[in-house]
C-alpha cells in the first residue's frame, strides 16, 4: 500500500477532488459505497451472509477497495495520513469478526462518529483508524489484502477523465473540460505572494 496511497493522492488532487470536492461530499460517497456492501450480507443467518458475502468477491472486492480510496481522501482533505489513523487504535479482537453483517454493522458506526465529528470539526483520525481495521476484516473473509481490494478499485477509475470543477464533476466530453483544466492547472501553480 506504501506506492498505492501516493497513486491514489495524485489521482484525486490531479481530478481536483482533494480542493474542489467538500469533505462532506466524500463522506456521504463513503457512507453510499458501504450501504451496498450491506445490502449483500443482509441475511438472517451467518452460514448464509457469509456465503453471500464470498459469492459477490469481485463486488465486495470493488466496494472495500473504493471505500478505502475515498478513505484516503477524506485523510488527504484533513492533511493526516491513514497511518496517524492506525495509531490512534486499540486492537480489536472479537470473534464476530468473521461476520460480515457484523463488520458492516460496525463500520456503519464508525461512519456515523466520523460524520459527527466532521461535523463539528473534531479529529476524525480514531474514525478513520476503527474504519481501516473493520474494512480491513471484510478483505479478510474474502482472503485478501486491503491492498488487493484498493488496486482493483483504482484500476476501475484511474483513467477516467474528469475534473471537480465549483463542486461539479466535469467529464472529458463536456466542452467546459479543458477550460476547467487550465483554471485548476493554474490554481495549483500559483505561488502564494508574502
Amino acid at each position: 500500500m506504501e506506492k498505492l496511497i501516493p497513486q491514489v493522492i495524485s489521482w484525486a488532487e490531479d481530478r481536483n477532488i482533494v480542493k474542489g470536492s467538500t469533505i462532506e461530499a466524500e463522506v456521504l460517497k463513503l457512507i453510499a459505497t458501504c450501504k451496498e456492501l450491506t445490502k449483500i450480507v443482509d441475511q438472517d443467518d451467518i452460514v448464509t451472509r457469509l456465503s453471500k458475502f464470498i459469492e459477490n468477491k469481485d463486488i465486495c472486492t470493488s466496494g472495500i477497495g473504493s471505500a478505502l480510496i475515498q478513505m484516503i481522501v477524506i485523510c488527504r482533505m484533513r492533511n493526516i495520513s491513514l497511518y496517524d489513523c492506525v495509531a490512534l487504535t486499540k486492537e480489536v479482537t472479537d470473534e464476530r469478526l468473521a461476520d460480515p453483517q457484523f463488520v458492516l454493522i460496525m463500520t456503519m458506526r464508525y461512519l456515523s462518529e466520523l460524520s459527527e465529528h466532521i461535523n463539528a470539526n473534531e479529529d476524525i483520525k480514531a474514525d478513520i483508524g476503527y474504519l481501516l481495521i473493520y474494512l480491513t476484516s471484510l478483505t479478510h473473509i474474502l482472503e485478501l489484502s486491503p491492498q488487493e481490494c484498493m488496486q482493483k478499485a483504482f484500476l476501475e477509475v484511474k483513467n477516467q477523465k474528469y475534473v471537480i470543477f465549483d463542486g461539479e464533476m466535469i467529464q472529458e466530453n463536456d466542452e467546459r473540460y479543458e477550460t476547467a483544466k487550465k483554471i485548476i492547472r493554474s490554481n495549483h501553480t500559483k505561488v502564494p505572494m508574502n
